[in-house]
């Protein structure tokens, strides 16, 4: 039940986000593109260019889906994305850097649907203990 829901949920990131991100690669190749032009502030705001926007609003849904519960029984929580273990105080752009570094050294999954390597990438870093 708690796969489903999560796919589920992937899915409307998939589709809120923007039709043309279907794999991997073209979610890779969107959130170079904001790494690329992405300017931090002094003030702690964050520019993000619009050849960015893509990966920001993708990734910006995977990251709030993430802490997401969709029920609590006692201490057992079901969460939208399922058991993912991100850690309290990670900011959606060090999400968006653990996605790029898993999909640069695992160019092999790049052509696997984004969500699933998305998942990957989050698991691969914060593994569940």
């Amino acid at each position: 039940m708690r796969a489903l829901i999560g796919v589920a949920a992937l899915m409307l990131v998939s589709c809120a986000a923007d039709a043309q991100v279907t794999t991997g690669s073209e979610l890779l190749a969107r959130c170079e593109q904001l790494e690329k032009g992405w300017r931090f502030r002094s003030d702690g705001t964050i520019f993000v260019p619009n050849n960015g926007m893509q990966c920001w609003g993708y990734m910006s849904a995977v990251f709030d889906f993430s802490f997401l519960i969709l029920s609590k029984e006692g201490n057992k929580e079901t969460r939208a994305l399922g058991p993912t273990c991100i850690p309290n105080g990670v900011s959606l752009v060090q999400l968006i850097r653990v996605f790029l570094q898993y999909a640069r050294t695992n160019a092999g999954h790049l052509h696997e649907p984004a969500p699933k390597v998305v998942l990957n990438a989050i698991n691969n870093s914060f593994p569940c203990r």
